[in-house]
């Protein structure tokens, strides 16, 4: 992949991806649900190559809303979208699923598997998707709770032929077929990675707080206030 846009595909499609930021105890069966607000704060200096138009932007930051939902044997399920952003131009939404298949006897651990899908558009000419599972160690004690973890993320990138430079070779040799008089048109681009998080959940039921630091190419933090009933 040429590496211009592997930065991009770096920055603005695995760093958006979805994000836990909740308690890592299952929510409770068919009674458990919450919502919740979060914001992620990435490091992002390529957002002028997606015609935001503000070549000294340093910084991406979004809000989204979040929905999760307890249904049976420790499932979870959890929705999150971006209602708006006149700011940055993005459509985003994800889901995950979350299973927790061990619970210590004798000590507040829980270990759990996530499995996600999250697709962010920036001003239809970037368009990312990705998939994704962890594993994840949860830490629950009286007023908050611990959790992290690790996995594989899977990403399809889309790039509008007309943010790159099809001059360049690299970007010729990718997209053989590309034609410049078709600005339309989209490159596809497929990768993967790996990627590991830490976060931290302060529970004032029936309100909570949840912080989370996500390791991809470079450090993502995110933010999250939510109601669980």
């Amino acid at each position: 992949m040429n590496s211009d846009l592997n930065e991009v595909t770096q920055t603005l499609g695995y760093e958006t991806s979805t994000k836990f930021l909740s308690d890592p105890y299952p929510l409770g069966g068919y009674s458990g649900l919450e919502v919740g607000v979060a914001t992620e704060f990435i490091n992002a200096t390529d957002l002028s190559r997606l015609g935001t138009g503000n070549g000294n932007e340093t910084n991406f930051e979004f809000t989204g809303v979040s929905i999760g939902k307890g249904l049976f044997d420790n499932l979870d399920v959890f929705v999150d979208f971006v209602p708006f952003s006149n700011a940055n131009d993005i459509s985003k939404y994800g889901a995950m699923v979350k299973w927790t298949f061990f619970e210590a006897q004798d000590l507040p651990l829980t270990t759990s598997i996530l499995a996600h899908f999250d697709t962010i558009n920036i001003d239809d000419e970037f368009n990312n998707q990705t998939l994704g599972d962890d594993l994840m160690e949860g830490i629950n004690l009286q007023k908050f709770a611990i959790y992290f973890g690790g996995g594989i993320l899977y990403g399809t990138s889309k790039f509008m032929y007309n943010i790159l430079d099809l001059s360049d070779p690299a970007n010729s040799a990718a997209v053989p077929s590309a034609n410049p008089s078709d600005p339309d048109g989209y490159l596809t681009q497929k990768s993967q990675r790996d990627h590991t998080f830490i976060g931290v959940e302060v529970n004032f039921h029936p309100i909570f707080l949840a912080a989370q630091i996500d390791n991809y190419a470079q450090t993502v933090y995110s933010f999250k206030i939510g109601y669980r009933l």
